[in-house]
Formats: structure tokens, sequence, C-alpha cells
């Protein structure tokens, strides 16, 4: 008997910490805070994940040996710098989204699915593809710095950064979250 008590106590532990965040009745804060804030924090530990894990998998197959330690030199940096390219990149497609004066532009970009509408689906690859150079260009000429390694080393794992940390959600269509 003492042995499957154990096991409940170990599961409530691991649950009660995420259903504690998200639940209203239990936190009568969180419906005083804006749910987007939660959303922002999930997408703040999210990015700070997949950043880790992409610079530290592009050092090691670059044969980098000690990739942990130089992930933990730079991983600050890339996580903010991301984070700061990510923000650029929703900011510009908000302001063109909003500003449209095409209906079907504005509504594919903003509302339903940018592939409902071409030029909406080639400014959306479009701000996928400029926020991606800024992550580039933020980790190569910035965040990278701190890491003992060579340039080629540095601007190869800029370049997965960049390929892979880009906002591809922006290409998703907005109607799937509402």
């Amino acid at each position: 008997m003492k042995p499957d008590n154990k096991r409940r106590t170990r599961l409530y532990n691991l649950i009660f910490p995420i259903w504690l965040l998200l639940s209203p009745l239990i936190l009568p804060i969180s419906a005083l805070v804006p749910p987007f804030l939660l959303v922002f924090l999930i997408a703040l530990i999210g990015n700070f994940a997949i950043d880790t894990l992409v610079v530290w998998l592009s050092l090691r197959l670059q044969h980098i040996t000690d990739a942990w330690q130089q992930t933990k030199k730079v991983i600050i940096k890339v996580w903010l710098y991301g984070f700061f390219a990510d923000l650029l990149g929703a900011i510009l497609m908000s302001v063109a989204g909003g500003a449209a004066s095409n209906y079907d532009f504005h509504s594919a970009l903003m509302y339903t699915s940018p592939f409902d509408y071409t030029p909406a689906a080639l400014f959306a690859l479009l701000c996928v593809i400029l926020t991606g150079v800024l992550i580039y260009r933020f980790n190569s000429r910035k965040a990278l710095l701190g890491a003992d390694i060579d340039d080629r080393t540095r601007r190869l794992t800029a370049l997965a950064m960049a390929i892979i940390t880009a906002p591809w959600t922006f290409l998703l269509p907005t109607r799937w979250f509402y």
C-alpha cells in the first residue's frame, strides 16, 4: 500500500504546479491576469528550450568538444536576440496587416490564412525570411561572439538558428486558433 501512495504523491507533485498556473479556480489572481501573459510566458520558456537545443546540437554536429560549455556561455544572448527578432517580425506583420487598404490582404493576413490570398502569403513568407535574416545577423555578429569558436562555426551556428528558429508560425492559418 505504501508504494502506491508514493506514486500518487509524485504524480500529484508533477501535475499540481502546471494545473495551479492554468486554473483560475485555484489561483484567483489568474482571473485578473490577461491570458496573453500566460501565452507569452510559455513562449519565452519554449523559445529558450528550442534555442538551447539548436545551439548545442549545431555545435555538437560541428564537432565542438565542449559544446555544452559554449552553449551555456551564449544562450541568454542568443535567446534574447532571437526573441527580439521575432518581436520585430511580428510588429512588421501586424502593422502591415492593420494598415492594409486591401481587405483581402488584411483579412487573409490577420484573420483567416495567409494562403487564402497570394499577396498575403508572400508577405507572411517575407516576414519569416526577414526575421530569419535578423536572427542570423544578431547571432553571428553579437550573441555568439561570447563562445570560444572560430568564425566558420559561429556563422554556421547562426545559420542553423536562423533557419530552424525563424517564426514559421507566421504562416499558420489564424482561424486554427479562434
